[in-house]
């Protein structure tokens, strides 16, 4: 199995029947899309990772989708129900945004894909977590790795986020990048 076996038969199912809706945003219950992970593989198992608790108290949760030998991993805000960040948010809101997380890493796979393909986002929006990281990004990075001495395996590291070059890594997943280069600093340090 691997990644493109998945995506075909995960983007081919209809989540029609199973999407909410709550202030113009469309949402897939979570349970319903992991019980339809589990009949297509059910070896499937997901983790969350460390959250990332930002100056003004907003937080992003983390969460990593893991079929057979392929892996993919999501970032989500902690939201309010108007959609913006919640400052300190409480456990209540610390799980919906896991669980919504899981259900847009799943996306990733394909499974409910097009509900994250950008009518809830501004074009503008889009391109800017599509493009390139900029030039400050990739040197903030750079220095992350020169400091590793050699403790990461850059190859993998690279293949991890789908890119040849650490340059075409794209806005979406810089944070991701920058906090796995952290935490291996960390860890060797």
């Amino acid at each position: 199995m691997n990644y493109k076996e998945i995506w075909q038969k995960l983007s081919a199912i209809d989540c029609t029947n199973h999407v909410e809706k709550k202030n113009g945003l469309s949402y897939l219950s979570w349970a319903w899309a992991w019980a339809t992970l589990m009949e297509h593989y059910p070896e499937a198992t997901f983790s969350f990772e460390p959250e990332q608790t930002f100056p003004d108290g907003t937080v992003m949760v983390f969460c990593t989708v893991n079929i057979g030998e392929c892996s993919r991993s999501m970032w989500l805000p902690v939201i309010d129900n108007r959609n913006k960040s919640i400052s300190n948010p409480d456990s209540f809101a610390r799980n919906t945004a896991r669980m919504r997380c899981l259900v847009k890493c799943l996306s990733l796979y394909g499974l409910f894909s097009y509900g994250y393909a950008g009518e809830d986002l501004p074009q503008s929006e889009l391109d800017r977590l599509y493009s390139p990281i900029s030039a400050e990004q990739h040197a903030e990075l750079t220095v992350l790795i020169s400091q590793l001495d050699g403790a990461i395996d850059m190859p993998a590291f690279l293949k991890f986020f789908g890119i040849s070059v650490l340059a075409n890594l794209k806005q979406s997943d810089f944070q991701k990048a920058k906090l796995a280069l952290e935490k291996k600093l960390e860890s060797v340090a």
